[in-house]
């Protein structure tokens, strides 16, 4: 579990292991009085594909309070997805990803919405890195380039543009070719009561 958090889609990837994960002290002592325990294919290969990861190099860097930092955001029919990255002289690298299932009221919204919520989440989400910094946030959304002036996109953007007034960003459009991690992320969102949601920070 400590691991999940360096591992880009660490959840999808674990997904065939969960129902080997005790959750509750019942389910762990039945777990340590059962017998061995005989991974499928598809098991076994996501069992490896994690053991591979890990035994390499992890991505993700530690945050630098003397960085700047960005976000890129995307939404699918299905999820949203964004990473956090700090700008260093080699180029952008990731701190942190997240991604999140749309609801299906959610999956309902418009375009715009399901964007303008993907901003709102990984802001609120990564509060305690950006609370008092400037940063900049890209989406390859022409539309929400204007979301924090006072340029009103409709009422529920308002809504959530008002809930991020203390935040000081710029919003910058990129070409969709640009926004590769974050549109995979927003279209591999997991719907689980426990995992429904990579967040991985170091």
């Amino acid at each position: 579990e400590y691991y999940r958090k360096f591992i880009l889609n660490f959840s999808i990837i674990a997904q065939p292991l969960y129902k080997y994960a005790p959750t509750t002290k019942d389910q762990r002592s039945q777990k340590s009085q059962s017998a061995s325990i005989i991974l499928s294919d598809e098991e076994l290969n996501a069992f490896n594909k994690l053991k591979q990861i890990l035994t390499n190099d992890l991505v993700l860097r530690i945050p630098d309070a003397h960085l700047p930092f960005k976000i890129q955001t995307d939404a699918s029919k299905i999820g949203i997805g964004a990473v956090l990255m700090q700008t260093h002289p080699n180029g952008d690298l990731p701190v942190a990803y997240l991604s999140k299932k749309f609801t299906t009221t959610q999956m309902n919204w418009p375009a715009t919405e399901q964007e303008c919520y993907a901003i709102i989440y990984a802001i609120e989400k990564w509060h305690k890195y950006l609370d008092g910094r400037e940063f900049i946030i890209e989406t390859d959304h022409k539309p929400l380039v204007p979301f924090n002036t006072k340029q009103q996109l409709n009422s529920k953007c308002e809504r959530w543009r008002l809930k991020l007034q203390q935040y000081k960003f710029m919003i910058r459009y990129i070409k969709g070719k640009h926004n590769t991690v974050a549109d995979y992320l927003s279209r591999s969102p997991l719907d689980n009561a426990s995992y429904d949601e990579d967040d991985y920070v170091p």
